[in-house]
């Protein structure tokens, strides 16, 4: 099983001392932005919104990727995501839920990056399976990437694990006839491993399978965070500051609760310090396959989603259809001519 460790996570060294837990948790050692931007332009998740990829770059990506281990993958994006985890301090949790919105107060650095690297890892799955044109294709990436993503259900990653969903989830469509779930229907890993998940990560009674899930983890983990910060920001939307008809006395009830949601996200990070699960070894060959891209925006993906090889073999037999309807009908004029 792989192993790590709180402020090891990141470089795969050893643990310091307990002493050492406030400032892992202050400074990710780890710069996940900026790092591969260079005269080739802003690359990974610092790219400019409407950037568009070079899909031909992509594909190279897309299979180099399939050629690493499934748990490789795991591992290094949750190498990456440890210590953007560990940085946000509790205080984080009350600026992101008691910002008021009505004065655009900043979000905290910490959650704010956290945010930027769950919607790119989301995007980044998507786009490696979108980028080929073969339906075949783009289930046999889907297959890879639901290896990956029950990695990291082990490892309790499972922000890192609902990025990668929402991801498989964007690459696909429902509608009757899709080509790419004709391969993927009747497979095991589609059936049972990947419903498995989606279950896991369904919002039907308040995310109760997940909540349930995090509940029963007793070793460290990187919680799904967009489920807590809604709970923070609902707590506190829904309490008033002061008590009714007594403006003077603070409502400490509503405050009480806050804390505890903060806690119970805080004692996942501090169990990163003991725990000898999480030190993985850096595998930069992976890191660049994950970073040193330009991946496809939203608009990009979506337009991608219904267009495969078979599509674009029934659009071209159209218009040679259309083009010999034509000249048959130049034929006839001349013929009458």
């Amino acid at each position: 099983t792989p192993q790590s460790n709180r402020a090891g996570a990141s470089n795969g060294t050893s643990p310091g001392p307990k002493s050492s837990a406030k400032s892992a948790r202050t400074q990710p050692s780890v710069p996940l932005f900026g790092e591969y931007n260079s005269s080739r332009g802003l690359r990974g998740p610092d790219v400019l919104p409407g950037t568009k990829p070079n899909l031909r770059d992509l594909l190279k990506a897309a299979t180099a990727l399939a050629n690493q281990p499934p748990h490789h993958v795991a591992e290094e994006i949750t190498r990456l995501e440890v210590p953007l985890f560990l940085a946000v301090q509790p205080r984080d949790w009350l600026r992101h839920g008691l910002a008021d919105k009505k004065r655009n107060e900043p979000l905290p650095d910490s959650i704010q990056r956290m945010a930027k690297f769950f919607n790119y890892l989301s995007h980044w799955t998507a786009s490696i399976i979108l980028v080929h044109d073969k339906p075949r294709m783009r289930a046999k990436t889907i297959e890879f990437f639901i290896r990956v993503a029950m990695v990291l259900r082990k490892l309790n990653n499972y922000s890192g694990l609902r990025a990668v969903v929402a991801g498989i989830t964007t690459s696909r469509t429902d509608r009757d006839g899709d080509p790419v779930m004709y391969f993927l229907k009747e497979r095991h890993l589609w059936k049972k491993e990947f419903k498995s998940l989606e279950t896991l990560l369904g919002t039907s009674r308040m995310h109760s399978a997940y909540r349930m899930a995090l509940k029963h983890t007793f070793d460290a983990a990187i919680p799904s965070m967009e489920v807590h910060t809604y709970d923070i920001i609902r707590a506190n939307d829904t309490n008033v500051n002061f008590k009714p008809g007594e403006e003077t006395q603070i409502h400490w009830g509503k405050f009480s609760l806050i804390a505890k949601m903060v806690l119970n996200v805080v004692v996942y990070q501090d169990r990163f310090q003991d725990t000898p699960h999480f030190t993985f070894p850096e595998r930069s060959d992976v890191r660049e396959l994950l970073m040193n891209v330009i991946i496809m925006d939203e608009d990009t993906l979506y337009g991608r989603v219904n267009v495969t090889e078979t599509t674009r073999s029934a659009s071209s037999n159209a218009l040679l259809s259309d083009a010999s309807t034509s000249a048959s009908r130049f034929r006839q004029m001349f013929q009458r001519r």
